[in-house]
């Protein structure tokens, strides 16, 4: 992220983080965001998210959600919690969604 290019793109970059580098990186996030520029995350784990402005989510290379990123997330809690089906099968769950993209500026 030398000298803060306009676009960055991180692709899992926190897959073999300590805690300590992971807060770091999350500083460097919020400091891209701070500048203003336009940063693409690429993540399975979540911890990135929450600084993130808007929030794409593909499922088997599909778009499943995309919006900001509270209300996406909220969508992905409220479809992930089991529904309660009368008869033999008491609880099914809907099918898990993987968080791949997120951008802090549109």
């Amino acid at each position: 992220m030398y000298r803060l290019p306009a676009l960055i793109v991180l692709d899992e970059p926190n897959s073999n983080l300590d805690e300590a580098g992971e807060q770091a990186l999350l500083a460097a996030v919020a400091k891209v965001r701070e500048a203003r520029r336009t940063l693409i995350l690429i993540t399975h784990k979540p911890a990135l998210l929450s600084g993130l402005e808007k929030l794409l989510v593909l499922q088997n290379g599909q778009l499943q959600a995309f919006g900001p990123t509270v209300r996406v997330l909220q969508d992905l809690q409220k479809a992930a919690r089991p529904a309660v089906v009368p008869g033999p099968t008491a609880l099914r769950s809907p099918a898990s969604v993987s968080m791949s993209y997120g951008t802090p500026r549109a």
